[in-house]
């Protein structure tokens, strides 16, 4: 099966999206790596193996919907919808741009994701505070629908999960219509992290937990050994 990986970013993004594909690309064989950008072409020389996607046209995230103009751009979301982006693809690598590949990850790549819409690191598997994990809530069914005076709904899931990288089962979630469900939650329901909790909501029962070593957060995970870390996230990271 193909190994692919794919990046998203705002223009501001750019030069540490090629710096951290670079990362992949020196540390793992890959057939081929995707930036998902708002231009047609990247402004500076890329490897022959990376495409660029101007996703700037995006017609799945509603411009007047709650997450639209939130802290996070729509480039955040667009990996809910690579199911449909990437149709010749059964499965797909989803790295943050904030991410470093430290060590080859063929062995992540190569998980069988079987019935699992997601294979991803847990990111409350350590004792951290709770408002990291954002995750508390009265509701019965773990979701409060949008509303102008209740901007930030909250739930309570364990465990939680980041989404900053993601080894993607689009057959299945294109198969099982999880992608329409899931870009339409996130058009519907406000999130403090829009994507990863909406992810977390609709997919709980079907994301493959790995290990650690693979999306390490400096913030989450201080007294991670150094030398087992395959891939580095700087979210939250104020080094």
């Amino acid at each position: 099966m193909s190994k692919i990986a794919v990046y998203c970013g705002t223009r501001n993004i750019y030069p540490v999206m090629e710096v951290a594909a670079k990362s992949l690309l020196y540390n793992t064989c890959m057939d081929r790596v995707f930036f998902m950008t708002e231009d047609d072409s990247f402004p500076s020389n890329l490897p022959d193996i990376i495409t660029t996607v101007n996703v700037s046209g995006q017609q799945w995230f509603d411009r007047n919907g709650p997450n639209y103009k939130s802290a996070w751009t729509y480039m955040a979301y667009v990996r809910l919808a690579f199911a449909k982006l990437f149709p010749q693809y059964d499965k797909i690598l989803y790295l943050d741009t904030d991410t470093l590949v430290l060590k080859d990850i063929s062995p992540f790549l190569d998980i069988n994701l079987d019935n699992n819409y997601f294979a991803m690191v847990r990111e409350d598997e350590q004792d951290i505070p709770l408002e990291i994990c954002h995750a508390f809530s009265l509701s019965p069914n773990g979701i409060v629908p949008f509303r102008s005076d209740n901007p930030r709904p909250q739930f309570s899931i364990r465990p939680y999960y980041n989404s900053g990288v993601m080894l993607m089962n689009l057959r299945l979630l294109r198969e099982s219509h999880m992608d329409d469900n899931l870009i339409q939650h996130i058009n519907s329901v406000y999130h403090d992290y829009p994507d990863q909790d909406t992810i977390n909501i609709l997919c709980h029962a079907n994301i493959l937990p790995v290990p650690t070593e693979y999306n390490v957060i400096p913030a989450l995970f201080p007294d991670f050994p150094q030398e087992k870390i395959c891939i580095k996230h700087f979210a939250s990271d104020r080094s």
